[in-house]
């Protein structure tokens, strides 16, 4: 499948391993660390250290291995859980994910490389000739290891999407997420969901879950939307964090666009996509060859009362762009703060 492309080694610590206790928590960078200088060590010794150090509950101390395996492979058991339970509690932050590819580089594993190359490219020009170069790169190794490296995660979604490193966005029904969202957030540091059916009780289920709170954006494109279901989205607090909204091609109107535009849940909402919708208060653009040649105001019948926050919404020098923003840029954007959505643009032919 198809990613979404967007990095230092460890030196050996003074301390030994054994001064970290099964309650003392070290920041990751130490750990890589001593894991690195550990490795170093049984490599050349041919032997194992056996110490406790601080893990997650589920993961095995390197003290209660076999010496057959407390090589890389015991390591791996023992510091990837770790790792791994680092990134899914800070998912908007790179650093545990360098600090996690340090550890994939240590082992010989090259998720190292991919997770570097997609944090790269995250954060770079997306027309620059080395951001293209990172996200082939990242494309050739995720069509070798991809599922591997998703891992349970294929059999419970219909597909999936990595983003620096991890998976990121998952595609599934409303059912599915509502009965795989507590097993997801255990595999993966998901903050993006497409909802490909949302048709009936389920749909209004998922649109009240607090499950949804993780998520940075959030799509239900075609999914027979009507201005009940906007109010159910203006009313889930769980949706405080969403940064990204695209609810094309449903049956919202003006009141559903209303509660929308009122609701302080969605104050930190960037962008929001009603394009097809009967009704739509988004400025348009045109654009020819990728340059926008001309941008005009929406009618007074396609506005919103005065009594909506509807600024951010209506000025079309507020929108972060005349086309559809990405999704995964936008969700490590600084939150809006004040107001509420801004609605995207329309790109007209």
């Amino acid at each position: 499948m198809a990613a979404h492309t967007s990095s230092h080694p460890a030196t050996a610590p003074s301390h030994a391993a054994s001064d970290l206790g099964s309650d003392h928590e070290e920041t990751v960078g130490d750990v890589v660390r001593i894991f690195a200088d550990r490795i170093r060590r049984m490599f050349a010794a041919g032997r194992a250290h056996g110490a406790a150090f601080f893990t997650p509950s589920h993961a095995k101390p390197v003290s209660t291995l076999a010496p057959a395996t407390t090589g890389s492979a015991g390591l791996r058991e023992t510091a990837e859980p770790w790792l791994l339970d680092k990134v899914l509690r800070a998912p908007e932050l790179d650093e545990p994910r360098r600090n996690y590819a340090d550890f994939m580089d240590m082992i010989g594993d090259p998720r190292g490389e991919f997770i570097r190359l997609q944090i790269a490219a995250v954060h770079d020009d997306p027309a620059s000739p080395e951001a293209r170069r990172r996200m082939l790169a990242a494309d050739r190794l995720l069509k070798q290891h991809g599922t591997a490296w998703a891992g349970a995660i294929t059999g419970l979604v219909e597909s999936y999407v990595f983003s620096r490193g991890f998976v990121e966005l998952v595609v599934m029904g409303a059912r599915d997420f509502l009965a795989s969202a507590a097993r997801l957030k255990e595999l993966a540091p998901v903050m993006h969901l497409e909802v490909s059916d949302a048709v009936g009780v389920w749909g209004e289920r998922l649109l009240r879950s607090e499950l949804l709170e993780p998520l940075r954006s959030l799509s239900l494109d075609g999914c027979g939307l009507t201005d009940r279901h906007a109010e159910l989205i203006a009313e889930n607090g769980a949706l405080i964090n969403l940064r990204w909204l695209s609810l094309a091609n449903n049956e919202i109107g003006k009141y559903g666009v209303h509660v929308l535009a009122s609701s302080p849940n969605l104050r930190s909402v960037r962008f929001v996509n009603l394009i097809g919708n009967p009704y739509d208060p988004t400025p348009r653009f045109a654009h020819e060859d990728s340059r926008v040649v001309d941008v005009w105001q929406r009618t007074d019948d396609h506005q919103l009362p005065q009594t909506s926050r509807t600024e951010p919404w209506m000025r079309t020098d507020s929108l972060p762009s005349p086309f559809v923003p990405d999704r995964f840029r936008l969700a490590l954007a600084q939150p809006a703060g004040t107001g509420a959505a801004r609605v995207g643009a329309a790109a007209v032919a």
